[in-house]
């Protein structure tokens, strides 16, 4: 049994046997035959008599002999089941002897004879004796006379037969009520309408009766209320309510943001919905619902028999999908209309069921009765209609920006005269879908960007947008083909510089606002022009709590490149000369619909910039019907990184390169490196080494040329195109990067990095330049970080130095395996020791140029009689211990040069630089006074 939504209360009236006469009232569409079908299977399911549904034909006398038909199809039926012609014979002749009245015993037994001779002749008969005699009884020319009057005209004697048989064979079925079914009752003739009006009265208990009857007409409603007067039942359905569609369209797994969309094209009415939901299912969008025939046959009909004037009004105001204000629409109407005369024509429209619906109180068309006028129209005056209401509409959306509008303006504007004047608008009215899809995706996330030489043009990167397209507004789009039409329509500009190719926007007023109208109607729903700003002004910037400077935008853009020119932005707006003042600030990086999003705001103290870190975690949901997620939130100064990590760990390796390999196993062996160091590090760590998505490298061989295209956010590993690349390959152009990535058979979400160009056989990937890379990264970010504090407690240098010196030592052992692929590698097998001394004479610096030991020396400011002594001694054998050093370092301070120049290099200096090479720091380094350190 078909699902029914929000027509509850209807089946319920008609499956009430208590309901002698029901008739079910609505307009075309609005779903009468669906909920008759739904009660006449209710009905079934209950085990109770009923037939399928009959059509009333236009003829008189149609009702009689409809109800005649519906009962010998139920008598053929009954028979079938219980396989005993003779019992319901009998039964049936039977009842027509009783008839009471001379005239309507014989009309019975006419009626009684021709059932069971049309049943006869179905299923054949064991009648026997019973039939003959039955039909012995039975004058023929007395027969065939009354039943050419059930045939041909209205009787109120061959009803009540009908009525008095109907009832027998509700009897002979034992099921009690027997439900008949009539649709089109609106074909009844006057004569028969008044014979309906009559059955109230005259049907037993065991036999009801169900009709629909359309409403469509102001002649349906006199008919509707001359039945209701008579004691008929009404059943009136209309348009289901936004709330039943949009739970209907949740089942099916509409998209949310089609369901109001379904709603208003189809004011609710279920067969249409159902349409719309078929062709979203279909192929993801929602484009024109044809109405049926007999929608609008009647619609048409309904137009032919007004007044001229009122006709007239309707034409023109066929234009709009909603009404405009009444003071509006007589200036649409011109010719002298005024809201006196306008009152009037509005309430002779209604009578005429040309308008059914309303729309903020309001009366206006149906949604597919408006396009059945607007298509009657001849094609000059359609035009005429067509420029004044383009012109209204965007006047109208200029002052109230509700998209809803520009769907109005679609639904016309291949009509307009305005429109086909406008080259680019003339191309978005017959643009393809998938050409409307790309340039929605790109008028969301273009975006002006201060840092381009002409920051008042928004652009996009064409993989954005051509992932965004497939992601938001169409999965399987032709983005290319549609990419390079819109380019020569010169509605799309393509910039390609050295990384990646750049998409700008050009379209006029009146092409702009038609592209999102086209985009409103044919697609998931309306392009929100700049999302990234609209939604961080929705969604950020209130938790933002007095920032300094701010920036945002669409895309993945390098961490320590947003933090350097935050930086740069803040200390110019807030007048910061000291370079050793930190910036308080926040980095955010998320989607907007899945597209990366990100956000840096600084702040003038590390309060407001913690409470605003706190409050972005909440910005996290749904926005304008978007949905914008939160992947990383870091509060900046952060831990400062270690610059020289990996260096250091690949110094405590002793590595010995093998000869030159293959170009392939050139690029295998830096993705292997580059894959171990993004394992390893912290999510601040990847996000400063530019490390945060996966790489992967396609690797093309050309004779001894060789090109590298690193690819992000797919995989990892290494692949060869040759033999996949067609020969006139193109790596130049404004389609560069799209050929890339087909030729490349990219996914949504990966993105064409680097390219690099070299000769196959004289390149190599040296590890030490690839970690001395990432290391020139780090201290990039690490400039924008506060100085290091570091305490000078004997304490405090052991745990500093110690974990600094163990963790070079587990990165060295794990690259151990990695750099197998470049050559013999093993772990020098060193342990190194750090004792600390404190001595109590200052100004002397001790360095024992033959030995392993270094001495560094700690001035304390405001104790000049204290100072410390480390020692770092690195050793081949992992059995030395710290003691072993001991009885030698009274030596050493004998034996040190007191005549270094302490001026030229002082304690503090050596002793910075040792800390950055050993903790990977490389800018300067503040040391605190001491506290609590007595002499060892």
């Amino acid at each position: 049994m078909r699902v029914l939504y929000g027509r509850e209360k209807p089946i319920r009236t008609l499956i009430d046997p208590s309901i002698p006469v029901v008739v079910v009232t609505g307009d075309s569409g609005v779903g009468k035959s669906t909920v008759l079908s739904a009660c006449r299977d209710s009905v079934q399911e209950s085990h109770l008599a009923s037939v399928n549904i009959t059509r009333l034909p236009h003829r008189t006398g149609g009702l009689q002999v409809s109800i005649f038909n519906q009962l010998m199809l139920i008598a053929t039926q009954l028979i079938r089941e219980q396989k005993s012609a003779t019992q319901f014979a009998q039964k049936v002749a039977n009842r027509a002897r009783a008839v009471i009245g001379p005239r309507r015993k014989d009309f019975a037994l006419a009626v009684a004879k021709e059932l069971l001779n049309v049943v006869k002749e179905r299923v054949g008969s064991d009648t026997g004796q019973a039939m003959g005699e039955f039909f012995a009884d039975i004058s023929a020319d007395n027969s065939e006379s009354m039943l050419e009057r059930l045939h041909t005209q209205v009787d109120a004697d061959a009803l009540q037969a009908l009525v008095d048989i109907a009832d027998e064979v509700a009897s002979a079925s034992e099921a009690s009520p027997l439900y008949l079914f009539f649709e089109n009752a609106q074909n009844l003739s006057d004569e028969d309408l008044r014979q309906l009006a009559d059955l109230p009265s005259m049907l037993p208990e065991r036999v009801v009766l169900r009709l629909e009857h359309m409403d469509s007409k102001d002649d349906h409603r006199r008919r509707i209320r001359l039945m209701v007067s008579a004691g008929i039942v009404e059943a009136p359905l209309r348009g289901l309510g936004e709330e039943v569609v949009q739970f209907w369209c949740q089942t099916q797994n509409i998209p949310e943001a089609l369901h109001k969309r379904i709603h208003r094209s189809t004011n609710g009415y279920p067969l249409f919905v159902d349409d719309a939901i078929s062709q979203v299912k279909a192929n993801r969008r929602l484009g024109n619902i044809s109405p049926n025939e007999n929608f609008r046959a009647s619609t048409i009909d309904g137009l032919n028999d007004l007044d001229p004037e009122a006709a007239s009004a309707a034409r023109r105001l066929s234009a709009f999908i909603d009404p405009p204000q009444r003071e509006h629409i007589t200036d649409i109407l011109g010719e002298g209309m005024t809201l006196a005369r306008w009152e009037g024509v509005e309430a002779r429209l209604e009578r005429a069921r040309i308008f059914t619906t309303s729309a903020d109180g309001i009366p206006w068309f149906h949604e597919l009765r408006r396009r059945c006028i607007w298509e009657s129209l001849s094609s000059a005056f359609r035009r005429e209609v067509a420029d004044r209401a383009v012109s209204f509409i965007a006047d109208s959306f200029e002052e109230t920006r509700n998209p809803e509008l520009l769907i109005n303006l679609a639904l016309v504007a291949s009509d307009s005269s305005e429109v086909r004047n406008d080259p680019r608008a003339r191309h978005i009215v017959d643009a393809t879908l998938d050409e409307v899809a790309l340039l929605s995706a790109l008028l969301e996330i273009a975006e002006v960007d201060n840092r381009s030489p002409n920051p008042e043009i928004p652009t996009a990167l064409g993989d954005s947008v051509f992932d965004y397209c497939r992601l938001v507004f169409m999965a399987e789009v032709d983005a290319l083909s549609a990419l390079e039409n819109l380019n020569s329509a010169e509605i799309v500009f393509v910039s390609a510089d050295d990384n990646a190719s750049v998409l700008i926007p050009r379209l006029s007023r009146l092409a702009f606002i038609l592209a999102l109208g086209r985009a409103g109607v044919e697609l998931p729903r309306f392009p929100i022009p700049a999302i990234a700003s609209t939604i961080f002004g929705t969604a950020f910037s209130p938790r933002l709590l007095d920032f300094v400077t701010c920036s945002y935008g669409i895309g993945y853009p390098r961490l320590r490149k947003v933090v350097e020119d935050g930086v740069k932005a803040h200390k110019i707006q807030a007048q910061q000369q000291s370079s050793g003042r930190s910036v308080h600030s926040v980095f955010l990086r998320g989607s907007i619909e899945q597209q990366p999003f990100y956000a840096y705001s600084t702040f003038s103290d590390a309060e407001t910039a913690a409470r605003s870190f706190a409050d972005l975690r909440g910005a996290a949901g749904r926005h304008w019907g978007v949905s914008v997620d939160i992947d990383q939130l870091f509060q900046l100064p952060t831990v400062r990184i270690r610059d020289r990590r990996f260096t250091n760990a690949l110094e405590r390796i002793k590595f010995t390169p093998h000869p030159e390999s293959s170009f392939m196993k050139e690029v295998s062996k830096k993705a292997a490196l580059l894959r171990y160091v993004r394992a390893s590090c912290s999510g601040i760590e990847r996000a400063v080494l530019d490390l945060e998505e996966t790489t992967s490298y396609f690797v093309l061989e050309k004779g001894r040329d060789a090109v590298v295209v690193e690819v992000t956010g797919g995989g990892d590993g290494v692949k060869k195109l040759d033999g996949l690349v067609p020969d006139d390959y193109r790596f130049a152009g404004p389609y560069r990067w799209a050929d890339l990535r087909k030729m490349l058979n990219l996914g949504i979400g990966e993105k064409v990095g680097r390219i690099t160009f070299s000769t196959a056989g004289a390149t190599r990937y040296e590890p030490k330049n690839i970690l001395d890379a990432l290391s020139s990264k780090a201290r990039q970010f690490n400039k924008s970080q506060p100085f290091l504090n570091v305490s000078t407690s004997s304490s405090a240098l052991q745990a500093a130095l110690s974990a600094s010196l163990r963790d070079t030592y587990h990165d060295a052992q794990a690259l151990c395996a990695v750099l197998s692929q470049y050559g013999d590698v093993s772990l020098m097998p060193r342990k190194t020791l750090l004792v600390i001394y404190i001595h109590g004479e200052e100004g002397k610096y001790f360095s024992w140029g033959n030995s392993r030991a270094v001495y560094l020396r700690f001035p304390t400011p405001g104790a000049a009689h204290d100072t410390i002594k480390v020692k770092v001694i690195e050793c081949e054998s992992i059995d030395s211990r710290a003691e072993d050093f001991n009885s030698h370092f009274a030596e050493d301070l004998r034996e040190a040069p007191h005549s270094l120049d302490v001026d030229r290099i002082t304690g503090s200096a050596v002793t910075s630089f040792w800390l950055r090479r050993e903790l990977g720091y490389e800018d300067s380094v503040t040391f605190l006074p001491l506290e609590g350190v007595s002499e060892e």
